[in-house]
């Protein structure tokens, strides 16, 4: 299946960073609608799995990073 095809883009250092900090604010946002008391059940539960796949992709995201910091002797 091609959704599941690994790619490997070319980003800078920082482009990864930026990716990092997105990931975590769409993460935090979804936990923020999750807890509004006006947030219907419906809506919760999407937002579950949305908190669920950005955390994957941001640990996805950092532990190549720390993996080609430490190739490349980066602290």
């Amino acid at each position: 299946m091609a959704n599941g095809r690994i790619y490997k883009p070319e980003l800078t250092r920082l482009d990864i960073c930026d990716l990092l900090l997105a990931a975590l604010e769409v993460k935090w946002s979804a936990i923020h609608e999750l807890n509004d008391p006006e947030t219907d059940e419906t809506r919760k539960q999407v937002l579950e799995g949305t908190i669920k796949k950005w955390e994957g992709i941001h640990d996805r995201l950092n532990a190549q990073l720390e993996k080609l910091d430490k190739k490349y002797g980066i602290e």
